[in-house]
């Protein structure tokens, strides 16, 4: 990563340019001094065979004992200090200033005595067999003065020497070349790094921008491109220091309008995948944001209803609405998806309207409506019934006419109870009963509700009694209307409890509160009338030909949660029901 940077970028293409540049002046100067020193022996070389070929052009001498010529050219061959070589025109040396000519090979095949033979001249530098070591080979035609060719003289120098000079100049070329390649890496890295040091600066306040320091800026003193790069990264972060202000305002508002809407909305992107959900939607459908987000609508709820709409969206791209009923948790959703426009342009709303209390309060006005027809379709029938059998004559039977208007008054007083009852549960429900709270003793309130029946549960042939825990303490709670509720769950006993039964009546506290039970001996409640039992109007199937309005256990529960407590029941049909009330030692509001 680090050869990436910048800095490496401008460092090292000029240093390999100085690399190349250097090697091949180096290259080139090298061969060029070797070329010149080779080229400088050959000159010397030929000049110096151009001197002893003059004593060489009598044809007598090349003609004498080869011991005389030997001893010449040996001669020669000291005062030169280089070897030399004489060679007739077939090859054959006459005389060597080095080695025994007589052990020597025939040289008409030497590249320089060839080159001779074509040019009057020729040179060549290749290694000697005969005295191991490497020479600068100079051959010269010999001529007798009417041009007739006599022979061939070479002079040859060791290039040893030459080329332990050469590699010196050399080593002294190469060594300034690696130097010159260092001072410009140098030179290209100084260069390089004050051109990189600014932009390193502004990356790091760019970083510091990135990680939400807006008030961060960078200044340079010099008036160059990345003095200018800065002022325009200060002007970046002073405008985006204000447009975040902006969306974080903007956002602040959207997120306390989503955060107090009691509709759960949900934003889907064009793939169908949840971009935002708000604590309306995640408490409705008991989810959390960070599990659903980023997954589809159909996947993070479950609910294959969604599929269809999203599908039948997705088809027609306009609005779609639907019901979503859910029976396990008793919920019911209306569910409205809608294209967003704008920079929102393919992304949908999809809002859940839960109409779960509307639908309830729809079923308890119509379950009203319908109970409480039905429980005045029989005394309005009777009072009827009654009305015409007098109209027919009973009037003119003294006897007959007194036993009609007794029982006239009778459906006349279950009616008034009846309004009675709805006009108390409706003041309740409206919150225009204000309970009275002060300390009350527990057990005096439940003896009080026995003894108000003890008479009638003695006509009953049952058994009533109370069993009240030591220490109950006193709790806050209207005494009037707890007296009232437990009144009616002992009268009910009482009323559903055959003889010989018995009914017993308790008192115990645990660490929410004080427990009040009701529990009798009677027929029981069958288990799918226990979750209704305390509705309106509500009653079972052998309570109906009982006398009663259906509203006592409503009354009861609603006043029993006016004191922060709860009512319930635990009953088996045909052994019994217990009635438990539990009232907290401090009234929850």
């Amino acid at each position: 990563m680090r050869f990436r940077s910048i800095r490496w970028q401008i460092t090292l293409p000029f240093a390999c340019l100085i690399l190349v540049a250097m090697v091949g002046l180096s290259a080139f100067l090298s061969n060029m001094v070797e070329r010149y020193f080779i080229r400088d022996l050959e000159i010397h070389l030929e000049n110096e065979a151009r001197l002893l070929a003059k004593n060489l052009e009598d044809p007598l001498l090349l003609q004498s004992p080869s011991e005389t010529l030997d001893q010449l050219v040996k001669s020669w061959s000291v005062q030169l200090k280089s070897r030399i070589t004489v060679v007739d025109m077939e090859g054959n040396v006459l005389a060597e200033s080095e080695a025994d000519r007589t052990q020597m090979e025939n040289h008409l095949n030497r590249p320089e005595v060839q080159q001779a033979l074509r040019q009057g001249k020729g040179s060549a530098i290749r290694y000697s067999e005969t005295l191991q070591m490497k020479f600068l080979y100079t051959a010269l035609l010999l001529t007798a003065e009417d041009g007739k060719p006599l022979g061939l003289l070479r002079v040859a120098y060791p290039l040893q020497q030459v080329e332990t000079n050469l590699r010196d100049i050399q080593l002294v070329i190469w060594f300034a070349g690696i130097g010159v390649i260092l001072l410009g890496f140098l030179i290209a890295f100084w260069v390089a790094h004050r051109t990189t040091q600014p932009l390193k600066q502004i990356n790091l306040i760019a970083r510091q921008i990135t990680a939400g320091n807006l008030n961060t800026r960078v200044y340079f003193d010099t008036n160059n491109e990345i003095s200018q790069i800065a002022e325009s990264l200060n002007e970046m972060s002073n405008e985006l220091s204000r447009r975040i202000e902006q969306l974080q305002t903007e956002q602040s508002r959207l997120a306390t309008i989503l955060a107090q809407m009691t509709d759960g909305v949900i934003i889907l992107n064009p793939n169908g995948e949840i971009d935002l959900i708000n604590p309306a939607a995640e408490t409705l459908f008991n989810v959390n944001a960070d599990q659903v987000v980023g997954n589809t609508l159909v996947r993070a709820l479950r609910y294959h209803q969604l599929m269809e709409l999203w599908e039948n969206y997705r088809a027609s791209g306009k609005e779609q609405a639907s019901f979503l009923e859910l029976p396990s948790e008793g919920k019911f959703i209306q569910v409205i998806l809608a294209p967003l426009q704008g920079t929102m342009t393919g992304h949908a709303l999809c809002l859940f309207q839960n109409l779960t209390q509307i639908r309830k309060l729809e079923t308890i006005r119509r379950d009203f409506i319908s109970n409480i027809s039905h429980e005045l379709r029989t005394p309005l029938a009777s009072l009827k019934a009654i009305a015409e059998t007098l109209q027919m004559g009973a009037l003119e039977d003294p006897e007959s006419a007194v036993h009609f208007l007794e029982r006239m008054d009778t459906e006349i007083d279950a009616m008034v109870q009846m309004v009675n009852e709805l006009l108390e549960l409706s003041r309740i429900e409206s919150g225009l009963v204000p309970l009275q709270f002060e300390p009350v003793d527990p057990c005096a309130v439940m003896n009080q509700a026995v003894e108000r029946l003890r008479a009638q549960a003695d006509r009953a042939g049952l058994e009533l009694f109370v069993q009240c825990a030591e220490n109950i303490p006193f709790i806050q709670a209207d005494g009037r209307r707890l007296e009232q509720v437990l009144v009616n769950l002992i009268h009910n006993a009482i009323k559903f409890t055959s003889p010989p039964g018995s009914i017993e009546c308790a008192i115990r506290q645990d660490d929410k509160g004080v427990i009040f039970s009701v529990k009798d001996t009677g027929i029981g409640i069958a288990p799918e009338d226990i979750p209704r039992i305390f509705e309106r109007f509500y009653k079972v199937e052998h309570s109906r030909r009982s006398s009663g309005t259906g509203l006592g256990l409503s009354i009861a529960r609603h006043l029993v949660e006016g004191h922060g407590g709860k009512i319930w029941v635990e009953s088996e049909q045909g052994k019994g029901s217990t009635f438990f009330i539990l009232i907290p030692y401090t009234k929850k509001h």
